[in-house]
């Protein structure tokens, strides 16, 4: 036992690693590697007879962002610790996502995805897409979107109102050409 505490110490940069004997990485671990996989962790979580590189959690002082496990960051230091703390990557300064989106943590990193959400039709303020389908308001609207862009199609709102309605708008406006090709996104928005 006196072996592996050294090699733990060797590992960690404690003392000189000279003469040293391995230790046994677990299979499964119950905890979660840090960020950056390369730089030796703060915490090594001994399971049994066997040995997890663990980072550091949620609410732990740290450092820098690799010793925090993956999925969270390490905020700017706080008070005179000269420490951040590890919190969740989404909320790291400069990530942001949009309307309607929410944020997921997906292979270690912040990613944006768009919601599914539960709607009801008590609301009725119908939405065209500019695939000329109509929904009964903004909420089935969303989830239309999220299902085309799974498939690889992209929609964007043609206008509020029935589809008939904004058509009906639309025709009023002079069309907008570029080149041979008429955009009626731009025609109902003004252009």
């Amino acid at each position: 036992m006196m072996m592996r505490t050294l090699f733990v110490a060797c590992v960690l940069g404690l003392i000189a690693c000279t003469g040293a004997k391995p230790f046994d990485i677990c299979p499964v671990c119950h905890c979660k590697p840090p960020t950056n996989g390369t730089q030796i962790p703060k915490l090594l979580s001994r399971e049994g007879e066997c040995y997890c590189f663990c980072g550091l959690r949620a609410g732990d002082a740290c450092g820098t962002t690799g010793e925090c496990e993956q999925g969270l960051y390490c905020t700017a230091p706080r008070g005179n610790t000269n420490q951040g703390i590890c919190e969740d990557a989404c909320f790291e300064p400069g990530h942001h996502c949009d309307t309607y989106e929410q944020c997921m943590i997906l292979n270690n990193k912040p990613e944006c995805s768009t919601r599914t959400f539960t709607c009801t039709s008590f609301v009725h303020r119908p939405v065209c897409s500019d695939d000329l389908l109509e929904s009964t308001n903004r909420c089935f609207y969303e989830n239309y979107r999220k299902e085309q862009n799974d498939k690889g199609i992209v929609i964007h709102i043609l206008g509020f109102g029935t589809c008939q309605e904004v058509m009906g708008r639309n025709q009023n406006k002079p069309a907008v050409h570029a080149g041979n090709t008429y955009n009626p996104l731009n025609a109902a928005i003004g252009f």
